[in-house]
């Protein structure tokens, strides 16, 4: 299974390594986050955070990392010059910098639920609640 964390991180500093960037700009990378929803969205960002579905990631495979880049250009262009959607900054960052070849737009089918899915729901459920119970 793809790393997603790493793949993140991959694209981010590749990223900051090939376009110029204001001195200001916030090289953190955004944060990760996982998702199990059964929807058609493979992933959604924003300038903070990346948010990725495990249930394409399980799928989908080593084919995961373009939607990964895609969402990760999303950010990106979200720092430079706020939300830009799939406009004309993203499309080169994505197209041009990270030259991914599944195109501009992608979609999936609405994902299957498997076992390995549902077995990271609860994992992801018991770890809500170990953090609620250390919280308290």
């Amino acid at each position: 299974m793809i790393d997603v964390k790493e793949r993140h991180a991959y694209w981010w500093n590749f990223l900051l390594e090939r376009v110029w960037v204001p001195e200001n700009f916030d090289r953190e990378i955004p944060e990760v986050r996982l998702t199990t929803r059964l929807s058609r969205t493979a992933g959604r960002a924003n300038r903070v955070w990346a948010e990725y579905n495990l249930n394409f990631v399980l799928q989908e495979g080593d084919k995961y990392d373009e939607t990964i880049c895609h969402e990760v250009c999303h950010c990106f262009a979200n720092r430079l010059v706020r939300w830009t959607k799939h406009g004309s900054l993203w499309a080169y960052i994505y197209n041009e910098v990270c030259a991914a070849t599944r195109g501009r737009y992608h979609s999936y089918s609405k994902p299957v639920k498997t076992e390995a899915v549902e077995a990271i729901k609860e994992m992801m459920k018991l770890q809500k609640k170990i953090a609620a119970c250390k919280n308290q």
